[in-house]
């Protein structure tokens, strides 16, 4: 039987578990109970007026419903009148959290979720140094971003968390279910599928694939709603919106060719210098999906920077025990993670700081494309592959 000197064989990991979940539930709490903008400006974070400000879009889309709008097309009842970007069986959603009360339940819900896994993720670690990593990651501005927003991710989080780390034969369910909440997470349902080459995984990729169809228009809705943004933002087309107004000779050509240097220059070194130790199963998933998700996201989208929360899922691989130029990637990783939310230079593009926070961008999404290269190259269907190759041409 599993005992808790078994699961958590560390009493300083476990300490640091504790210590985290004091520091954001006591932080969410002491803006509930004194004022939620100061509270999260002293973090650095531009915090919304009302606490879980993202979160109201939902709150507010079945009172815009019943009123006979679609809330994807006006949704007047949010405080900042944001129509609903996202799939409709958010509308449900929100008739579940009614008023200003469901909505700080919903936040909370969101927040001990979130905080939960991550903690776990601390808790479990096989070295200190890696739950020092995740640690300095979860407290990190982009991270309470996504706190102080009560956003929607957090609960994507969960489930693609939940969907790696369960020994459940389903587990491939909550990767659907999280694309049909979000419709981003449909990648890990495709590299899941290519993975296990099982009939649930085939059936769930062919499922959410003929969902994402029925709600094209929606999909174009919600793409079209969505708004792009150059701060507090990550993605090609975030940067280029970010310098477009600035005296930096970034233009849109000149970002699209930097991206696409450091997208070759990654991959040639990911092939160059494969993986040479065995990944844990986790880290092999997690490298695979979350890493392939990101990658999706930063090219075909602007992304609000609270997504990057999902990098905290690939810690565990970054700062995995290894020696030499391994833990230099990894705490370089690491790092830009926490670099990438630099919001003291906010509204100020000729700040050096806005140049440092893109900076970071760019190079976690190098060391993703690097990451992702490496981990594909060792998987055993490649080196299978591989292997024949080098036999045939003999």
């Amino acid at each position: 039987m599993a005992t808790l000197s078994n699961r958590f064989p560390s009493k300083t990991r476990a300490a640091l578990a504790v210590l985290l979940l004091i520091v954001h539930l006591g932080v969410i709490l002491t803006g509930l109970v004194g004022t939620w903008q100061p509270t999260f400006a002293n973090l650095t974070v531009p915090a919304m007026p009302q606490a879980f400000g993202d979160f109201r879009v939902v709150t507010a889309a079945p009172l815009s419903a019943d009123q006979g709008l679609d809330p994807l097309v006006a949704n007047p009842n949010d405080p900042g009148n944001r129509r609903l970007n996202y799939p409709r069986v958010w509308i449900s959603i929100g008739r579940l959290f009614p008023g200003e009360d469901g909505n700080i339940a919903a936040g909370l819900m969101l927040a001990c979720l979130f905080s939960g896994i991550v903690a776990w993720l601390v808790a479990t670690q096989k070295s200190t140094s890696a739950s020092v990593g995740l640690l300095a990651a979860a407290l990190s501005p982009a991270t309470w971003l996504a706190l102080e927003r009560g956003n929607t991710d957090l609960l994507i989080f969960g489930l693609v968390a939940l969907g790696i780390l369960i020994p459940w034969r389903y587990r491939t369910l909550l990767l659907g279910l999280a694309t049909i909440l979000k419709i981003y997470p449909f990648v890990t349902t495709v590299v899941r599928a290519i993975r296990e080459r099982t009939l649930i995984s085939f059936g769930i990729l062919v499922a959410v694939t003929v969902y994402l169809i029925a709600i094209y228009r929606d999909v174009m809705l919600i793409s079209e709603t969505t708004e792009v943004a150059g701060f507090l933002s990550f993605g090609i087309k975030s940067v280029t919106l970010l310098f477009a107004g600035s005296t930096y000779p970034f233009t849109a050509g000149v970002n699209y060719g930097l991206f696409a240097v450091g997208t070759v220059a990654a991959l040639v070194l990911g092939l160059k210098f494969p993986q040479r130790d065995k990944l844990s199963a986790y880290d092999e998933e997690a490298v695979l999906l979350v890493g392939t998700m990101l990658l999706f996201c930063f090219v075909t989208a602007s992304n609000w920077d609270y997504r990057l929360i999902f990098t905290l899922l690939l810690i565990p691989y970054f700062l995995r025990p290894a020696t030499g130029g391994e833990r230099v990637i990894g705490w370089t990783a690491v790092a830009m993670i926490v670099l990438a939310g630099n919001y003291t230079t906010l509204m100020n593009l000729e700040d050096p700081g806005v140049l440092l926070n893109t900076a970071a961008k760019y190079l976690l999404y190098c060391i993703l494309v690097f990451s992702v290269t490496r981990v594909i190259v060792q998987t055993e269907d490649v080196q299978f592959m591989i292997e024949n190759w080098r036999a045939t041409a003999k």
